[in-house]
């Protein structure tokens, strides 16, 4: 389930992150987790971050939602998995931030 931070933008966002954010999302709901997307095109992000081309996205820490900070970290890892090549997966702080970074090279 994907749900949005009240105030979140999701307009302009790409068809690749979408996608992206569903198989994260995937991940969390096998977990029982819900997804909380943070923030998208809005918010203030480092220059030259793909938040402004609408290729990513930040996430909720699930430890954020249960007394268990390892969550963070398995879900992080089966993310990447999941996810593949195409996409980074990153913890921050306090979310996952998740970009559709795909790598020149991948297809070679």
């Amino acid at each position: 389930m994907l749900l949005l931070k009240p105030g979140v933008d999701v307009t302009g966002i790409s068809t690749e992150i979408l996608i992206g954010l569903q198989v994260l999302a995937g991940v969390f709901w096998k977990h029982g987790i819900p997804t909380l997307i943070t923030s998208c095109r809005d918010g203030e992000h480092m220059e030259g971050s793909k938040h402004y081309l609408g290729d990513a996205v930040d996430v909720r820490l699930p430890s954020r939602f249960s007394s268990t900070e390892h969550i963070d970290i398995v879900l992080l890892n089966e993310g990447r998995v999941a996810l593949g090549d195409q996409y980074d997966l990153v913890l921050e702080e306090d979310h996952l931030h998740l970009e559709f970074d795909p790598k020149k090279d991948a297809h070679t």
